[in-house]
């Protein structure tokens, strides 16, 4: 992700080849951070994603996601929405969490 109003979230192949999955929307470090989000699909389908980062106390942080725009994705909107569900958990919880 480049961390700026404008940057790019993207991946890189193993062929160096630049895959871009969204756009940031809103950077307020350390509060909140807004991106479109169209993984391996046209941006013109894309979604918004909000994450708010507050005190949770104890040295932990609070993560609250919101993914909204689903009607984007027309009648693959309902399995698109199920999946996300288990999806943002494993990415939040699984893999960010233990690498933090």
């Amino acid at each position: 992700m480049e961390g700026r109003v404008g940057g790019r979230l993207f991946e890189r192949d193993r062929a160096g080849k630049e895959h871009v999955w969204g756009i940031v929307t809103a950077w307020e470090p350390p509060r909140r951070l807004v991106f479109t989000w169209h993984p391996g699909r046209s941006p013109d389908s894309a979604q918004d994603v909000e994450l708010r980062f507050s005190d949770a106390g104890g040295g932990m942080t609070l993560v609250e996601l919101t993914h909204t725009g689903w009607e984007r994705l027309g009648e693959k909107a309902a399995e698109a929405r199920g999946r996300y569900d288990k999806g943002w958990e494993f990415v939040l919880v699984e893999c960010f969490g233990e690498a933090a």
